[in-house]
């Protein structure tokens, strides 16, 4: 695992592309929207929606490969190392125990969002190396 928060993102994809009150209200045909993600703010539908159960729960929607919106799955891996997912104040100590880094990883130092251009990384912390890291 990296000690890194997120990577790169997804090409040719725009991320997020609208947003909408619940299912019911995403745009159609959903072919006509390939390659966007839309927000549903609110759950609905199903026999158990009263109890928070929903057939189309709240989520980022994706038109899948039969023309239908699709809940997007997220799948997150903490590290065993879970320090490495809060603000990274001291450099010097990170960069001792970090591991590879690549072309679009992102870290957060000094309560800043950094992602790395050149898949490098130096005992320069993100603030002061324009070469390999920028402000996101």
């Amino acid at each position: 695992m990296r000690n890194i928060i997120g990577n790169g993102g997804l090409a040719g994809v725009s991320f997020v592309s609208g947003s909408v009150a619940e299912y019911a209200d995403l745009p159609t045909p959903a072919s006509s929207y390939t390659g966007q993600f839309w927000l549903v703010r609110d759950g609905s539908g199903g026999l158990w929606s009263a109890f928070g159960a929903y057939k189309y729960p709240k989520g980022l929607y994706y038109p899948n490969d039969s023309d239908v919106w699709e809940v997007m799955p997220f799948n997150v891996k903490v590290s065993e190392d879970s320090s490495t997912l809060v603000n990274i104040t001291n450099w010097a100590e990170y960069f001792g125990y970090a591991q590879d880094i690549g072309i679009g990883d992102r870290l957060l130092y000094n309560a800043v969002l950094y992602r790395n251009t050149t898949g490098t990384q130096t005992s320069t912390n993100p603030a002061s190396d324009a070469t390999n890291w920028t402000a996101v």
